[in-house]
């Protein structure tokens, strides 16, 4: 979100300065082109003036028909620009009274030479002298130089308050570029370490727990604490959720583990007590003529107590069937919680690949920088040329004399705004590189912020080696489970076969009390079974005794 808005910030900034540039640019293009060149057309008024006077004098003396040709001619087209001149100024009441004010004066003055002419045609130069000595055009003329003069000023005034608008436009634009740069660098400092200080924090919590369940010999009562709401907090409640399931998973393999001690200890006594019977047995087999209904009898209790001990391990058996899904059931949640620290490293990647693009994007935001410095020296050269033309406007309005000041003062501002351009252009290309400065310092940060992310995702394979090793243990105890289901199992074939044999040694001495070696051979096979599963229960003890063991390691409560 913070990236987001700090891109804004940034478009904005260059939005702004770009239509304050096309700003500036139609505003010197409207004042070199229409006001300057409406200065000039005033300006020329005065020389057009000039020239009709000396074109009057040329014909009132020489009487030549070219000179008069040529006053027509240009007495015509002043007043076809002085009428231009009025469609311009048609919004500006001051201009056009002027103009008009222009127009009157110089109508008197047309019609007091035309008058002259028409005397010097008809009766002469002396009459013509003497008609021009009374003045009349002549002061016609006067005012309307002084019009034109009143016109000059006018015009030279608006020209120095645009000059000074656009001054004005110009500290308004550096003033908020200013502004808005220190703004972006405010929450771009800001973000940067708030990013740096969360990556640091989750990334020591997260480390800490998993060290004090490696340290404390596989403490399941840790659990990772972490109050933002990142990609980290998601890492973090994904490790508690293997921790949970992990726990729970030891807690039922460890009553498992105490039910099969108890229940191997039943069968010991099973054992024990189906191999007195048997003994019994056997002596009863060198009397069994004098006692062969004690036989039966005791034949019978001897089947209940192996249907008693063949009930005891088809529980056995469940039970560790039960024991091994519990196992099967552990592997498969250490599986999910590989995956889930897996796509932990991949979200961090992700945020990484993110750092990436931010920093691409300021890359951009610099080449676009040096691209305004291209045009802002287009800007310093077209004021250099601006303020070249100017000098030799100058020049060329000194050799022009009297006629040429009011164009000299227009060259002088022309080339005083040359110069303001100049130094404008300088200031902004200073801050461009001062931008450009920052973005290279925002793109450092950015590298820092991918390590981190490094080093985070290197604490996500260290919680995978983690991992690794508790599912590793855990296949070592679904092997001993195995183990302990085929000991079950052979369990359960030898008291099934006892079983029958006391079924079949009962039906020998209900059919004949005579076969009394023959009951004699089975009590001793029987005897040797009942060693058998002895042997069978004594070794799962002591496997349940080591699973046992083994399971204490964990701390789960």
């Amino acid at each position: 979100m913070t990236f987001a808005a700090l891109s804004l910030l940034l478009v904005a900034m260059l939005v702004l300065s770009y239509n304050n540039l096309e700003k500036l640019k139609d505003e010197l293009k409207l004042f070199n082109g229409d006001t300057l060149k409406t200065q000039l057309e005033v300006n020329s008024l005065s020389g057009k003036l000039a020239a009709i006077t000396a074109l009057e004098k040329t014909y009132i003396i020489t009487g030549n028909t070219n000179e008069r040709a040529l006053y027509d001619e240009q007495a015509a087209s002043f007043t076809t620009q002085v009428e231009k001149l009025q469609e311009k100024f048609s919004r500006s009441n001051n201009e056009l009274k002027h103009l008009e004010t222009i127009l009157a004066y110089y109508t008197t003055y047309t019609n007091t030479a035309n008058s002259a002419m028409a005397i010097r045609e008809t009766e002469g130069l002396s009459a013509a002298k003497e008609y021009v000595s009374r003045g009349a055009g002549q002061k016609a003329m006067t005012n309307v130089n002084t019009q034109i003069n009143y016109m000059k000023n006018a015009l030279n005034e608006k020209s120095s308050k645009k000059l000074v608008t656009l001054e004005n436009s110009t500290t308004l634009s550096e003033l908020i570029f200013f502004i808005l740069t220190l703004l972006a660098i405010i929450v771009l400092s800001i973000t940067g370490f708030l990013l740096f200080r969360s990556i640091k924090r989750n990334t020591a919590r997260i480390q800490a727990a998993i060290d004090d369940m490696a340290n404390n010999g596989g403490d399941l009562t840790q659990r990772i604490h972490i109050s933002t709401r990142d990609e980290f907090a998601q890492i973090g409640q994904s490790t508690n959720s293997l921790i949970e399931s992990i726990a729970d998973l030891v807690g039922n393999i460890d009553t498992l583990a105490h039910d099969v001690a108890a229940n191997g200890a039943q069968l010991k006594t099973s054992a024990a007590q189906s191999a007195d019977i048997i003994q019994s047995i056997a002596q009863s087999s060198n009397v069994i003529s004098e006692s062969s209904e004690n036989t039966i009898i005791n034949m019978n209790a001897a089947a209940q107590k192996m249907e008693m001990l063949h009930s005891a391990a088809t529980h056995l058996s469940n039970d560790t069937n039960d024991m091994k899904n519990s196992a099967d059931a552990m592997i498969q949640a250490a599986n999910e919680g590989y995956a889930s620290v897996q796509n932990a490293a991949n979200m961090m990647m992700e945020i990484e690949e993110t750092i990436a693009n931010t920093t691409g994007t300021v890359q951009k935001l610099g080449d676009r920088s040096s691209q305004i410095t291209s045009i802002i020296q287009t800007i310093t050269e077209i004021a250099d040329q601006t303020n070249l033309l100017a000098l030799n406007a100058s020049i060329e309005a000194a050799r022009a004399g009297e006629a040429g000041k009011g164009f000299s003062v227009v060259a002088d501002e022309v080339r005083n705004l040359a110069e303001s351009s100049q130094q404008a252009a300088n200031e902004v290309a200073t801050m461009i590189h001062a931008i450009q400065r920052e973005i290279h310092t925002i793109i450092e940060q950015n590298e820092t912020g991918v390590t981190k992310v490094i080093q985070g995702v290197n604490l996500t394979n260290t919680t995978t080696s983690s991992l690794d090793i508790i599912v590793a243990q855990t296949n070592e105890t679904l092997m001993i489970i195995d183990d302990m289901a085929q000991k079950i199992e052979t369990f359960e074939n030898h008291s099934e076969h006892v079983t029958q044999s006391f079924i079949e040694v009962n039906i020998i001495a209900e059919e004949n009390a005579m076969q009394a070696e023959e009951n004699a051979q089975s009590a001793e096979e029987g005897a040797r079974s009942v060693d058998a599963i002895y042997d069978a229960v004594e070794n799962l003890s002591t496997q349940s005794s080591a699973l046992q063991k083994m399971i204490a390691a964990f701390k789960i409560s």
